[in-house]
């Protein structure tokens, strides 16, 4: 095993050397082949610049000839994080007014609704139908009319009512017929979280009386809670159910405890204590490990099978407490916090390492964010921010930001100067290397991601030409 090993690496090597295009080989070999290439990239082109990058596609293009489509997706991912290329694409960004900003955002269960409250001189909601393939909003709906000072927002599990909260009242309005069908006071002071059992039967809501109340959401029930219970000491940020029978509650108090329902009727089973204020929960969808922030901006992931506690580093000491916020995408494959302004992206591979070792390199989205969620379906990310993307000029803004797709390596030496010349604001030498370089080629994933940035960036004319220029 260890001669076969041999022949395949020296085969490969000797090939790689010669930069020759040859039969395709195992994928062994791929393996092999993918480890000399990013070594041979790193060695030989530790920058990519426009001068070179013709040479450096021809050299990686020779890639092509011996490893199957599927390992070259792979092998770009890996160039891209050689590259220190940025792992999510801003693909839409809407400008608001100083007067009118965002608050918060939301996406429907379904993925097809986008609601924000904004925050003028009346604060109130807009929603917008959402159209994934073309990443636009199809129709707008706006509630002004109907209700302002809103503090928090949430669609039933059904996509058919929006589910708002007003100081101490819970309002439900039906979106076809945009009008109110229920209202009641549901607590003493303002609400903070509310939360939808899977099956769409039940709701809890809590805030600053410390008090959780369950409610009777399918028969509409509002007059009377089902159950209301009571353990906290301080207000209650963050509720999240596990499943139709368990849910999780964090709150200032600075303990994050499990409700079990036993014979129709709630508990309190289980409690952490993080000794910092909670300011958000998240619980991953394995149902096994709940991931709470608190207000000295930490992560900690409760591990509720063997109920351990683990501190993840991530590196932010004496910061001032504005607002921490976290959420897991629903495919289990990253994590998003939110802290003073600052958005962090957390891999898979990024919490092992920051549970193993001080060393934290967790991805940073590139601007001053305040609220997020991610798309109920894909790995999308909605955002607020308090400026437009690298530097453009704007105080508020609505920008979805999508996980990037590399078909190749040429995708990823590509994106590289693109999106540089981006940053600079370089309009006629990113014209010239569009021009030059853009290929038809390119993953219909790819092309897509460039026209909807230019257009981010309003270089309309320029993203008209690629249209034509890729096809598409």
């Amino acid at each position: 095993m260890r001669i076969l090993y041999l022949i395949i690496t020296l085969y490969t090597s000797s090939l790689l050397a010669m930069e020759c295009t040859v039969p395709l080989l195992s994928t062994y070999a791929a393996h092999v082949a993918t480890k000399h290439i990013c070594n041979k990239l790193e060695k030989k082109y530790k920058i990519v610049t426009e001068e070179n990058f013709k040479s450096l596609s021809a050299l990686a293009s020779n890639l092509l000839a011996y490893t199957t489509p599927e390992a070259h997706k792979k092998i770009a991912m890996k160039c891209a994080d050689l590259y220190n290329i940025h792992p999510f694409w801003c693909t839409y960004c809407k400008k608001y007014t100083n007067a009118n900003h965002l608050e918060h955002i939301c996406w429907s269960t379904c993925g097809t609704y986008l609601a924000y409250t904004v925050y003028g001189p009346n604060r109130y909601c807009v929603i917008n139908k959402w159209d994934i393939d073309t990443n636009k909003h199809t129709t707008q709906i706006n509630l002004s009319h109907l209700i302002h000072q809103i503090n928090f927002i949430m669609f039933d599990p059904n996509n058919r009512l929006l589910v708002v909260t007003k100081n101490g009242n819970i309002k439900i309005f039906n979106l076809k017929e945009q009008k109110e069908v229920n209202s009641w006071p549901a607590h003493n002071g303002n609400i903070h979280t509310l939360c939808f059992s899977p099956d769409g039967t039940h709701m809890i809501s809590a805030g600053d009386d410390r008090v959780i109340r369950v409610w009777d959401y399918e028969h509409k029930l509002f007059e009377q809670p089902i159950q209301e219970l009571s353990g906290h000491d301080s207000k209650i940020t963050a509720l999240k159910y596990i499943n139709n029978d368990t849910f999780v509650s964090g709150s200032f108090d600075q303990t994050a405890r499990i409700w079990q329902c036993n014979n129709g009727s709630f508990a309190e089973t289980k409690r952490k204590n993080i000794h910092k204020s909670i300011s958000s929960l998240d619980v991953l969808p394995n149902k096994q490990l709940v991931a709470i922030s608190n207000a000295e901006e930490s992560i900690f992931l409760w591990n509720l099978k063997n109920d351990s506690c683990t501190s993840l580093n991530i590196g932010l000491h004496n910061n001032i407490f504005i607002s921490t916020f976290l959420h897991w995408n629903r495919n289990n494959s990253h994590l998003a916090f939110l802290s003073n302004n600052n958005a962090q992206i957390f891999s898979p591979q990024d919490i092992i390492d920051c549970i193993q070792s001080s060393v934290n390199s967790p991805l940073y989205l590139p601007k001053r964010i305040t609220s997020l969620t991610w798309h109920p379906k894909y790995n999308i990310l909605a955002t607020r921010d308090i400026h437009y993307p690298y530097g453009l000029s704007g105080k508020n803004s609505l920008s979805i930001w999508e996980e990037a797709s590399y078909g190749s390596i040429q995708e990823v030496l590509f994106d590289r100067i693109f999106t540089h010349l981006l940053d600079l604001k370089r309009i006629s030498r990113l014209t010239k290397f569009c021009r030059n370089h853009c290929s038809e080629q390119f993953s219909p994933e790819f092309k897509y991601a460039l026209v909807s940035r230019l257009k981010t960036y309003n270089y309309t004319e320029l993203a008209h030409e690629m249209q034509a220029q890729l096809n598409i």
